[in-house]
């Protein structure tokens, strides 16, 4: 019980009660940054049924469609099994720029759903990429 007590102190602390937080409960993004406005043209990626120990890259193609350069502050996938890549990390209004997901099926089976969080210097402070694949068994050894 005490533990739960002291989480909830710290979380409360951390919290920024009496100073001026950068998001609101909305992940609306409040900065001396100039924001700008990102388009994906797909957020997620079903590779439908793969063969185990195959190697899946998710490719997730986004655009500036806005006035000022877009600033990828960081990608996180929520699985250590999954790595990323980021071909800029800075995109100038009107260039496009791409995250690949990469992912390992070994040692996977069944239905996976990967997310990924994306952060850029935008209103909507924070993006959810997926990557669905439905991994078999290989029969031939």
């Amino acid at each position: 019980m005490i533990k739960v007590y002291f989480i909830w102190f710290i979380v409360f602390l951390s919290c920024g009660r009496g100073r001026d937080s950068e998001m609101d409960t909305n992940t609306k993004f409040k900065s001396s940054r100039n924001l700008t406005k990102i388009k994906f043209f797909n957020k997620r990626v079903d590779f439908g049924y793969v063969n185990s120990d195959t190697l899946l890259t998710g490719k997730y193609i986004f655009m500036n469609s806005g006035n000022f350069d877009l600033i990828i502050d960081y990608v996180s996938p929520d699985c250590s099994c999954t790595d990323f890549y980021l071909s800029k990390k800075s995109i100038k209004p009107g260039d496009t720029a791409y995250i690949l997901l990469k992912l390992l099926t070994k040692s996977k089976f069944g239905n996976e759903k990967i997310f990924a969080t994306v952060s850029a210097n935008t209103e909507e402070r924070l993006y959810s990429l997926q990557l669905l694949v439905n991994i078999k068994e290989n029969l031939i050894k």
